[in-house]
């Protein structure tokens, strides 16, 4: 009677593990007259089952979960000195060894490929005690790499890693290694040493190209010291899963991508950058085909990011950012200004905000934007990192809406205050002297309002109880005309009452709206920012002088 044994990580891969285990156990049982499943609760679980497995004569052991779980079902098996048949579905964030193999980092595929399997022999390597099969690392990246979250795994995937190292290798710390090899022996001065069995590493390919997973060699990576310019001659290129000193994804090709997202078109993009278009569309399609996936989609109405688009964009800003601050420092005396933007409804307190922030910087050194645009557009812009903030409101009328808008592009709603509704009016208005005014007494004054595009919804407007009736409506596109209206056809609009006169003019007032009873009457007016990724110290800055002008006490 043949018997196998299950090894699950149940909160491997996001707990993907609970949705597949049940397959992987299907798929045994017709390989196998027994399978018994073991499901690891803490550290060394799979250590001591792969151990026991092989000492009691099981003839396989099957593992699910990520490198850590694969990990620990090797070092039971190695250290029971037994031949036993190994198989395992990655769930992890790396997979190096199945990469490797060629298994699929898909669960239901690798699964599926269960069905016609094949042996196959893999190199083992140790290191004092302990057995790996694909990569050990010496110097300051692993005690970096160690600290790496489970949420931060979760948002970046192998990304975390590589982001991590990165930093890591910047701090110029070196130690001394004795290298003994089949050359001889050796000392060298390095900040990082890898020893490879599997030519992926940390998920990117062929760091160690020639590397089979059974050709009985240990590849050898002793890095030099190096400098910032040297890890981004090579960051791009590992980004790509391409060999070192390889010829493709450049920076150049990072440039073209952030500016056609901050256009929102490859024509203009390619205007800006004084590129001819055809040579811009071809560059892109080339990033797009060594990435293996679509950055943009792609309509009449110009383009917009993928999710993974909008993902990879948040790796490619990091790196040109590192780029633009080497330039700055060592390049040929240009400067590269730091950029900082802010989307926002149209509300005076936040420009008032935006100038008091700009003052504090020179603005000789940086490249500030406030665009003052529709509720789509700034949610947008957030979302493809067109600006770091954006600022709009919800109610309860409109919060489902928005928010579910808002989760599926990864951005957070952060509060700054509730405000009730009010009627904003010029002085010379017929109801300017009223306490307070309500629904009734505005049906023979037009109701002014911004305009949300071809396509905007009535959970789009910024302006508070759009589902009353109104008799009386007019929209416009900038607050200039909003303004003028409410002067020439005694024209109103109902805001949160934060007025800057400094901005708008003294010729405007806020008269409260009678309607308490109505829910939907309370704005709760917030910042929107990317999740995972923290505000620049720019937008702390400018953050905190929101506050202070809104009056928000913490």
């Amino acid at each position: 009677m043949s018997r196998c044994m299950m090894i699950v990580n149940p909160t491997s891969g996001r707990e993907k593990a609970k949705y597949y285990k049940d397959d992987l156990y299907a798929q045994l049982q017709t390989m196998f007259d027994e399978v018994e499943l073991r499901e690891t609760r803490r550290s060394g679980d799979a250590v001591n089952w792969a151990k026991e497995a092989s000492n009691n004569n099981y003839d396989a052991v099957f593992s699910m979960g990520g490198d850590g779980t694969l990990n620990e079902t090797v070092n039971g098996l190695a250290q029971a000195g037994k031949e036993i048949k190994f198989g395992f579905v990655p769930l992890g964030t790396v997979n190096d060894l199945a990469r490797a193999l060629n298994i699929p980092l898909q669960p239901e595929d690798a699964i599926d490929m269960l069905r016609d399997c094949k042996l196959v022999k893999v190199d083992i390597g140790r290191v004092n005690d302990r057995y790996f099969v694909n990569t050990v690392a010496a110097g300051v990246m692993p005690e970096a790499v160690g600290s790496v979250s489970i949420e931060q795994k979760t948002r970046l995937g192998p990304m975390a890693y590589f982001l991590t190292g990165l930093k890591a290798l910047q701090s110029r710390r070196t130690s001394l290694f004795k290298i003994e090899s089949d050359e001889g022996t050796e000392v060298r001065r390095s900040p990082l040493i890898v020893a490879m069995l599997t030519s992926s590493v940390g998920s990117f390919n062929n760091i160690a190209p020639k590397a089979k997973v059974d050709d009985g060699t240990i590849w050898l990576a002793v890095f030099k010291e190096f400098n910032y310019l040297d890890v981004l001659k090579v960051i791009p290129e590992v980004l790509a899963g391409l060999p070192i000193n390889s010829e493709y994804m450049t920076l150049t090709q990072i440039k073209y991508l952030i500016k056609i997202v901050e256009c929102g078109s490859m024509n203009k993009a390619a205007e800006q950058l004084y590129v001819a278009q055809p040579s811009l569309t071809g560059a892109i399609k080339e990033l797009e085909r060594e990435l293996g996936f679509s950055l943009f989609n792609r309509s009449g109405k110009g383009v917009s990011l993928t999710p993974d688009g909008v993902e990879f964009l948040m790796y490619a800003k990091e790196v040109y950012a590192g780029y633009e601050t080497l330039m700055e420092k060592y390049g040929d005396g240009a400067k590269i200004k730091k950029k900082f933007g802010v989307s926002t409804q149209h509300y005076s307190f936040a420009i008032k905000a935006f100038v008091e922030m700009v003052k504090g910087f020179d603005t000789t050194e940086y490249e500030f934007a406030i665009r003052e645009t529709q509720t789509r557009m700034v949610i947008s812009d957030v979302a493809n990192l067109r600006s770091e903030i954006g600022l709009l409101y919800m109610s309860d009328f409109n919060r489902k809406a928005l928010m579910k808008l808002l989760s599926g592009s990864n951005i957070s709603f952060n509060k700054l205050i509730d405000c009730d509704a009010f009627v904003y009016i010029w002085k010379g208005h017929p109801l300017a002297g009223e306490k307070s005014i309500n629904f009734e007494q505005l049906k023979d004054y037009p109701c002014l309002s911004f305009e949300q595009g071809d396509n905007g919804s009535f959970y789009f407007a910024e302006e508070i109880l759009t589902t009353n009736e109104y008799p009386r409506t007019i929209k416009a596109n900038d607050r200039a005309t909003m303004l003028n209206l409410m002067i020439g056809l005694n024209g109103y609009t109902l805001c949160s009452g934060i007025i800057c006169e400094e901005l708008n003019g003294d010729d405007y007032i806020a008269v409260p709206y009678e309607d308490k009873q109505n829910p939907n009457s309370v704005m709760e007016i917030g910042y929107i920012k990317k999740k995972g990724i923290s505000l620049s110290q720019t937008g702390e800055e400018y953050i905190e002088h929101l506050k202070k002008y809104l009056g928000v006490v913490e």
